[in-house]
């Protein structure tokens, strides 16, 4: 399970009732992401995904591969493969 405040270098939160942990497959792979709070699952056609504006050098830049518009709001669509590094992904393999 990684913490995405600490991934991402930002300040750490308490968790509280809103914190939640998102179970995903990378490279066939369960890994849990906590994260603050999640307002919906959606699913996101491709179509809608512009590539992110290349303005600034920030750290948490690294991981968004693209943004997304779903109905008035605007999300960041993060390449979970990144959160991990190719070290990391083969130490917990070899784990299992």
């Amino acid at each position: 399970i990684i913490d995405m405040r600490i991934r991402l270098k930002l300040e750490e939160k308490k968790y509280d009732e809103r914190t939640c942990i998102i179970i995903t497959n990378v490279n066939d792979l369960l890994i849990g992401f906590i994260v603050d709070s999640v307002e919906e699952v959606a699913k996101i056609n491709e179509s809608n995904v512009s590539e992110p504006p290349k303005v600034t050098s920030e750290y948490i830049y690294t991981y968004i591969t693209g943004i997304a518009k779903l109905n008035n709001d605007i999300i960041l669509v993060l390449d979970l493969k990144k959160i991990l590094s190719e070290k990391e992904l083969e130490l917990i393999t070899n784990l299992f």
